[in-house]
Order: structure tokens, then C-alpha cells, then sequence
């Protein structure tokens, strides 16, 4: 329930997902415009939705910060 934490910004991303695992899915997420969890899962099948929506919504917060 990392998740919920990110996005109500408790915490970021990077203090819950290991840092290869959040490189990697950062770099597939910019081949789309707006990512989905199904668009990256499919790419990186070895990583969990939950950690793909954990790095997800740290993106979204750095979005809405900037």
C-alpha cells in the first residue's frame, strides 16, 4: 500500500523501490505520452504492478511540482 503513500506524498518513490527497478521503468515510461500500468507491465514483465504504480504516481507528484 506503498501507493497511497506516494500519492499523498508520505513518500517518494525512491524510498521504497529499489533504484534499477525505478530507472527501468522511468526510461519505458517515456515511450508514452501518459503511461498506463498495463502499457509498462506489458514491457516489463518482470516487475510488479504495484511497483509500477508505486514509480508511477512519484511521477505524477514530480508533474504536479513542476
Amino acid at each position: 500500500h506503498f501507493y497511497r503513500l506516494i500519492v499523498h506524498k508520505y513518500l517518494a518513490s525512491a524510498e521504497v523501490i529499489q533504484e534499477d527497478i525505478l530507472r527501468r521503468i522511468k526510461e519505458a515510461a517515456q515511450e508514452f505520452s501518459n503511461p498506463t500500468v498495463k502499457q509498462l507491465k506489458e514491457i516489463l514483465p518482470d516487475i510488479s504492478y504495484e511497483e509500477i504504480r508505486c514509480v508511477l504516481a512519484g511521477l505524477q507528484q514530480e508533474q504536479q511540482a513542476n
